[in-house]
């Protein structure tokens, strides 16, 4: 019984790196649209910036919740969960929505 519980854990941990894995690597792919953002910012009309600058503000708190995700997964922690709420209370604090469903 011992060695099937030691096996169900050795298999969750390294399901939940791969995931992390996964998430990572994700906001690598992601972190290249950012550039976007920046040249999108840099050549745009004065009434677009700011929209221009929440969008990707809000993008890059999105990359960081993805980082921070992983690493929660990695360090099963509750400091770590703390730190994902924090980051995602602070992208919606942050980057107000107008729209009722948000």
């Amino acid at each position: 019984m011992h060695r099937t519980n030691k096996k169900v854990q050795t298999a969750v941990m390294w399901l939940e790196t791969t995931l992390a894995t996964f998430v990572i690597i994700s906001v690598i792919i992601g972190a290249v649209e950012l550039f976007q953002y920046v040249r999108i910012i840099l050549y745009a009309e004065p009434p677009d910036i700011y929209s221009n600058f929440r969008d990707m503000l809000g993008y890059v708190l999105l990359l960081v919740i993805g980082l921070e995700l992983a690493l929660m997964l990695i360090r099963h922690t509750p400091g770590s969960v703390i730190e994902v709420m924090f980051f995602a209370i602070a992208r919606k604090v942050l980057i107000y929505t107008t729209e009722t469903y948000e």
